[in-house]
């Protein structure tokens, strides 16, 4: 009989509210995880150890099966239905890396994340890794990869006002991240300075419940990379027409040039009282093509859970 290993995993979908392209060149970044959780699950026994098609063969996740094979049978699931973005590839090579360190009995936990970073470094250089940990940890998290720190905060009252929406749906808008890495951003050191500023000033903002200086920090950041040439013009022109209605503090893109969709902060306060302000909002959104992925970041979301 074959050692059948039975296993359901998940991690969150992400998206960073500021840090995008100023991660690669070592600064911190701010991660927002939340649900729908992109799963792995197991259970169908198979004769024979065997390296299973889950993922595409060149991803991170691909190349770490072909020297970790599995047993058994085992179904990935994308919430997001291979749209793109929030965080799927990620997710692929955390799900792959926990079943491969269950398999040598050694459960992965908190303490595991860099182990799992530093792996998926070696698969994937051009990218930073910074949303992988959060993914693993979950929540709202501040990572600097230099440091290895991650540090999570509960943001409360802010997190009821944060909306994500997807636009990768969209035909031709989405751009592959990894594709996109190969040819990297080139930008003044000016440039980097002031978006490492803009992420700790977001981080401040979140640390004293400030929420018109985190919409200034978003603003800023989304109009710094437009203006190095770092975010597509669907992105702009969404900004700008979501910026001019009531309610909003600050509305940036998110992804590789933006383009994979929009994070919107809206004035609590506004929110709280007048509850149809964040209606007519996400219907606005609605009819300029962008799907709302999450409207609530509140309650932390569970980083990778294994049972």
């Amino acid at each position: 009989m074959p050692n059948v290993l039975t296993k359901q995993l998940s991690v969150p979908s992400k998206a960073f509210l500021v840090g995008e392209y100023s991660v690669l060149e070592g600064a911190p970044g701010i991660v927002a995880t939340f649900a729908p959780r992109f799963t792995l699950g197991s259970g169908v026994a198979s004769d024979k150890e065997e390296t299973l098609p889950l993922f595409h063969p060149e991803s991170p996740a691909g190349r770490f099966l072909y020297d970790n094979p599995w047993e058994g049978i085992w179904e990935f699931n994308d919430p997001h239905e291979g749209a793109g973005g929030f965080g799927g590839s990620t997710a692929e090579f955390l799900l792959a890396y926990a079943i491969a360190e269950i398999k040598r009995e050694r459960p992965p936990d908190a303490n595991s994340v860099w182990d799992a970073w530093s792996r998926y470094k070696k698969l994937n250089p051009t990218a930073s890794g910074v949303d992988l940990v959060a993914q693993w940890l979950g929540g709202t998290v501040l990572v600097d990869t230099v440091k290895k720190s991650a540090q999570k905060m509960a943001i409360g009252e802010i997190g009821k006002s944060i909306l994500f929406f997807s636009a990768a749906h969209q035909p031709d808008r989405k751009v592959k991240t990894h594709e996109h890495l190969k040819k990297k951003a080139v930008y003044s050191t000016a440039v980097s300075r002031i978006l490492r500023e803009l992420v700790m000033g977001a981080w401040d903002a979140l640390s004293y419940d400030q929420a018109s200086q985190l919409g200034l920090a978003m603003n800023e950041y989304g109009d710094t990379l437009r203006s190095a040439g770092l975010e597509i013009s669907e992105t702009t022109e969404d900004r700008r027409a979501i910026a001019k209605l009531a309610g909003v503090l600050g509305v940036k893109g998110t992804g590789a040039m933006q383009a994979d969709g929009l994070v919107v902060l809206l004035d609590p306060s506004v929110v709280g009282e007048h509850l149809p302000h964040k209606d007519d909002i996400i219907r606005f959104a609605k009819k300029r093509n962008l799907v709302l992925i999450s409207s609530d970041i509140s309650s932390p979301e569970p980083g990778i859970v294994i049972k």
